[in-house]
């Protein structure tokens, strides 16, 4: 099975009237499309695009009223001089209820069709959420003939990847460019333990945590700390280089990730520094050790513990 797209041209507007995305399989297939509605198309014949119907119909009511809520919350904040922090928060708390509840119908449906493409394909774009053995575990329900799919593979990659990041393992070596145009390897830095921060200019979180990042780089910089920031600013360097000065964090390394957008939208990732390291969200912080090898994926909290560790304070 495949995800596909029937248009008139134009691919750029998801609103386009004359747009719909559908799963085709090699199967003997009828769809019947009217002009200017192709959304209420029917298709016959293609058992993972039922499914995929299926799903977005457990799914509507939630996103229905999750979507409301943001909406009102949305209004209530632009509206409201006085804003009142009680109502705010009920709304969040009722949007967070609902996404938790979503999230259980999710799990339940991937778990429930273990002979589903189309639940291959919700747990693969949804991968990154989820711990190792959750994942690990989801991949082991599905049967065989699933497992030969495009999905399933893809899914088992990145479990593969995952695994080649537990801690003990070398650190997947990285050879690029720096901010100053000097030439920048991994491998440089053996004898140092190093922070690997993966970031973005536009990432707020990411912005937010530099300032622990410095004062952890200067509290052990001299005991053999170095930190090298992985951006992924390719396609707006300027902006990059913007927010290191606008942050003053100019100390670290600075590199971009390396992906490449190529025309059509298609990307190439030969040199992209986040694959090997299974980056999905930013930011995204790893540990490495004086050896070059993983300490492990770490969040701002659990960094400070792991140096007070290592460095004896």
């Amino acid at each position: 099975p495949a995800y596909a797209v029937i248009s008139d041209g134009n691919l750029n507007d998801m609103n386009n009237p004359n747009l719909v995305t559908i799963f085709i399989e090699p199967a003997k297939m009828k769809i019947a499309l009217k002009w200017n509605d192709f959304k209420n198309y029917t298709l016959t014949g293609s058992a993972t695009n039922d499914d995929a119907l299926s799903f977005e119909e457990m799914q509507k009511p939630y996103t229905e009223k999750i979507m409301g809520l943001r909406n009102t919350l949305a209004n209530e904040k632009a509206l409201t001089q006085n804003v009142d922090t009680s109502k705010i928060r009920e709304i969040e708390n009722e949007s967070t209820r609902l996404s938790e509840e979503l999230e259980v119908k999710i799990k339940d449906f991937i778990k429930s069709n273990p002979d589903s493409y189309y639940a291959a394909f919700t747990l693969n774009m949804r991968k990154s959420y989820y711990p190792l053995d959750e994942l690990q575990s989801y991949y082991d329900l599905m049967t065989e003939r699933v497992k030969n799919g495009k999905d399933a593979k893809e899914i088992l990659a990145e479990i593969t990847k995952i695994r080649s990041l537990e801690p003990g393992n070398p650190a997947p070596v990285f050879a690029t460019i720096d901010i100053n145009g000097n030439p920048l390897s991994l491998s440089d830095f053996k004898g140092k333990y190093v922070i690997l921060d993966f970031w973005a200019s536009w990432c707020v979180p990411c912005r937010k945590s530099n300032p622990h990042l410095k004062a952890l780089y200067e509290k052990y910089k001299d005991k053999g700390l170095e930190v090298i920031c992985i951006s992924d600013d390719d396609s707006k360097p300027d902006k990059w280089r913007e927010a290191v000065e606008k942050d003053q964090i100019g100390m670290f390394k600075h590199v971009l990730r390396g992906l490449k957008i190529l025309p059509g939208y298609k990307l190439d990732r030969t040199n992209d520094i986040s694959e090997p390291y299974a980056v999905h969200s930013l930011p995204t912080k790893f540990l490495i050790d004086r050896n070059g090898n993983m300490v492990g994926k770490v969040t701002s909290e659990e960094l400070e513990a792991k140096l007070k560790e290592v460095f004896g304070e």
